[in-house]
C-alpha cells in the first residue's frame, strides 16, 4: 500500500531516538501482560525402613509455602530401591515483571514425609537451593508395621 506524501514527510521528519522512543511505548501494554515463567524443581531422595531395607510402595508428600498459603502437594511412591522423586512446579506470584521483583520468586524450604500402611516418617524441613536437588533419607518404623499387620 503506498504512503501518501504528507505521512512519509512525518515519518522522516521524526528524529531515529523519537522513533525509537514510539515503539517501545507501543509494546509497553505488551510487557504489561507478560506473565513470570514458571520455575521447576526436580527432588529426589530416599525412604528406608530403620532396619536399612527400602521402604517399597511408600508415599511421600512435600508442601510449601506459595503467595502466603501452603502449596502443592507434590507426591510420589517409592521404587524398589526405597527411591522417589519429586517434580514440583512453582509459578511465581507477580504479573507484571517489570514493575516488581516478583519474577525472582522461588521455593525455599518445603515439608517432606513418607508414608508407609498407617506409619509415617517424621516430617521435615528441608532447604531448596537448587533446581536439582537430593533430600536426606527418611526413616519408617519397622516395628509399627509389623503391629499394624496383625
Amino acid at each position: 500500500v503506498p504512503l501518501n506524501l504528507n505521512a512519509m514527510r512525518l515519518i522522516t521528519a521524526i528524529p531515529i531516538n523519537q522513533c525509537l522512543a514510539l515503539f517501545a511505548l507501543a509494546l509497553l501494554p505488551l510487557a504489561a501482560n507478560a506473565v513470570c515463567m514458571e520455575k521447576r524443581y526436580r527432588l529426589e531422595g530416599r525412604v528406608v525402613l530403620e532396619s536399612g531395607k527400602p521402604a517399597i510402595g511408600a508415599l511421600v508428600g512435600a508442601s510449601w509455602i506459595q503467595y502466603g498459603q501452603a502449596g502443592g502437594p507434590a507426591i510420589a511412591v517409592t521404587n524398589k530401591a526405597g527411591r522417589y522423586r519429586l517434580l514440583v512446579r512453582f509459578t511465581p506470584g507477580d504479573d507484571i515483571p517489570t514493575r516488581s521483583p516478583g519474577c525472582i520468586e522461588r521455593i525455599t524450604n518445603i515439608s517432606i514425609v513418607a508414608y508407609m500402611d498407617n506409619q509415617r516418617s517424621r516430617p521435615r524441613r528441608v532447604q531448596i537451593t537448587q533446581p536439582n536437588q537430593t533430600l536426606p533419607t527418611m526413616r519408617i518404623d519397622e516395628s509399627a508395621l509389623r503391629h499394624s499387620a496383625e
